[in-house]
């Protein structure tokens, strides 16, 4: 029945602490967690403790709309988990998750994809890239050309990004129809509920 009480501090007030000491140990009350000083007490470098890193995971559930429209993914339609609904802000209407502390972050994405055209005229490929706050970021997958009929209808794009993001900042993701036979609104949609998913890490 007894222990030891840790300052309290929320990130604002952390940063106010006049030359903290080298090791200073203090409870973050917005990120819900222990940091210590581990720079110098005149630059000092709050190190966060914490037993795993802190990340949100969301999944499909539309699949009948065309993704490959250069529009935002329907990704963030159910969430699987949120370790720090603080920290992640899932916002399905708009298909993006708003972060809201700067740092460094493991994004990994996962498309699979249809080609529903039932043609087997229409061959039909296509680019998948991270957007933050609405512009191209990071790298992209790209697949070969998918049929729309046949045992080659389907395939699927994948993404592993490590990026420096603000507070502040929006993640979507951006499908995109990259070559066909034939001009003209060619669709791709998800496979199925859930088979399509994103998965953000704060480091």
């Amino acid at each position: 029945n007894k222990g030891i009480l840790i300052p309290r501090h929320t990130t604002v007030s952390q940063n106010l602490i006049v030359k903290p000491a080298h090791g200073l140990l203090i409870y973050n009350t917005d990120e819900k967690a222990l940091k210590f000083n581990e720079g110098t007490k005149d630059n000092p470098d709050w190190f966060r403790l914490n037993r795993t890193n802190l990340s949100v995971k969301c999944s499909n559930t539309n699949f009948s709309a065309r993704v490959n429209n250069g529009n935002k993914a329907p990704f963030m339609g159910q969430i699987e988990w949120n370790d720090h609904e603080d920290l992640y802000e899932v916002q399905s209407g708009r298909n993006q998750i708003k972060v809201n502390q700067s740092g460094i972050y493991l994004i990994i994405v996962n498309a699979s994809l249809i080609n529903n055209t039932n043609s087997n005229l229409e061959h039909l490929s296509a680019n998948m890239q991270l957007g933050i706050n609405g512009d191209a970021s990071g790298s992209f997958a790209s697949t070969a050309y998918t049929r729309g009929i046949g045992d080659h209808t389907k395939t699927s794009l994948h993404l592993n990004v490590v990026l420096e993001l603000n507070a502040g900042d929006n993640i979507s993701v951006t499908i995109s129809r990259t070559d066909s036979f034939r001009p003209g609104p060619i669709s791709m949609r998800f496979w199925s509920a859930e088979s399509s998913n994103i998965y953000i890490e704060k480091l």
